[in-house]
């Protein structure tokens, strides 16, 4: 690990002050992406050094982003509700939703590749892939959701 001090950087086409990331992932050496919690994505294509925003998402209405994932130019983001994840293959340019068939919330992406992947979230609830999510699969979920509406 490499000591000293741990310099920021100035955001390419943001208000004055940066923006509190939601999450951060890696696209491959030099690429990586960043979200806030309003939908505002970043990029950078020179391994951090430098950032600049690249869209604000079209999110579904009452979607809270939770977690992001990126397998080179292909990216996922998953939130709460967990009934739809948002899938860009362009580099987060333009945005498909990809329903999931349930609705708990989703906290986790990991993809082995741009076809296979998971998704997990509330009540142990995990999600499977083969088609790069055009299909996804209740692999576990150990309790539905209850509501009291009064007592």
């Amino acid at each position: 690990m490499r000591g000293g001090p741990i310099q920021s950087q100035k955001m390419i086409g943001t208000e004055s002050e940066s923006p509190a990331w939601t999450a951060v992932c890696i696209g491959d050496a030099q690429s990586g992406y960043a979200l806030t919690m309003t939908g505002k994505l970043y990029i950078t294509r020179d391994a951090g050094i430098h950032w600049e925003q690249r869209a604000t998402l079209p999110l579904p209405l009452g979607f809270v982003p939770q977690a992001m994932e990126a397998q080179g130019r292909h990216l996922w983001i998953c939130g709460s509700p967990g009934n739809q994840i948002l899938y860009s293959n362009d580099g987060g340019i333009k945005w498909n939703l990809q329903p999931t068939g349930q609705s708990m919330p989703l906290w986790g992406l990991h993809f082995r590749t741009p076809n296979q992947g998971w998704a997990v979230g509330a009540f142990g609830t995990i999600l499977s892939t083969e088609n790069g999510g055009s299909e996804w699969h209740i692999q576990q979920q150990t309790r539905e959701r209850a509501a009291i509406l009064g007592v």
